[in-house]
């Protein structure tokens, strides 16, 4: 295998972007030796993908549900750590052991450096957003960004139709860039985060329970779709057919329940 290439990938990822980085990396013939991910309670709510480790297992990758220490890294070969939506931060004793360790961020940086970047992409009407490969770092959404995918937010998108379209291009993404970050063909710039806000992690009791009077209702409503859905008036929207059959708010007319 040339010098390029990673000697073995530990993916630290969960359903959703997890799969669409497992399968694009397995289909690159890069060396995926190990996924951590965490055991699902239920199916995935944004939309339908089966678990990341019925994935992994159909691929023949093993699957660990706890950090793994790095000592095991070692002795399986890993030198290259990625982060495709992990739930945990990955201490400096793992990432100083790797060659590379990167985070695949879906959200721009530093505008989107933080939890939740796709619902408060679409709460605060953004007209796009992007897929971000960046270098792990200490905190959170901070380290030097390696390249970006600029993603264009739809009139009619919700969560969950942007996490799938982010998802899925960000394993094409990570697959087409991966051998040059690794070979230093692709070097790392300054995403200029110092002063940035760090966005916190959306609240499903409290950011999707609206009235139907924000002036900003529409693109709110749409990130709390389809996952937690929009309570409004006692009732629970979870689709954007009956959001828009329920709300007409783009001719004006009154909220009808």
């Amino acid at each position: 295998m040339p010098n390029s290439s990673p000697l073995g990938i530990a993916l630290f990822a969960l359903t959703g972007m997890g799969n669409s980085a497992l399968r694009s990396l397995v289909d690159a013939k890069l060396p995926v030796k190990l996924l951590v991910t965490r055991e699902e309670k239920g199916a995935f709510p944004y939309y339908a993908c089966d678990p990341v480790m019925d994935l992994a297992t159909q691929l023949n990758v093993p699957i660990q549900f706890e950090l793994p220490s790095p000592e095991a890294l070692r002795k399986q070969g890993i030198d290259t750590l990625i982060c495709a939506t992990f739930h945990k931060i990955l201490g400096e004793s793992l990432t100083s052991i790797a060659k590379l360790a990167i985070n695949v961020h879906p959200g721009a940086i530093p505008s989107n450096k933080g939890a939740s970047p796709i619902f408060w992409s679409l709460a605060r009407g953004a007209d796009s957003t992007a897929i971000t490969i960046q270098r792990l770092a200490k905190k959170i959404d901070s380290g030097e960004v390696y390249c970006a995918k600029k993603i264009r937010i739809l009139e009619d998108d919700t969560q969950g139709s942007l996490r799938k379209r982010i998802d899925e291009r960000a394993g094409t993404l990570l697959a087409e860039k991966l051998w040059g970050i690794y070979s230093g063909k692709i070097q790392a710039t300054d995403p200029g985060i110092e002063g940035e806000e760090t966005l916190r992690k959306f609240d499903p009791g409290t950011d999707c329970n609206l009235t139907g009077d924000e002036p900003d209702f529409d693109q709110r409503a749409r990130a709390c779709l389809p996952w937690p859905g929009v309570r409004l008036g006692g009732h629970l929207i979870t689709d954007i057919a009956e959001l828009r059959r329920i709300v007409p708010l783009r001719n004006g007319a009154k909220l009808r329940l």
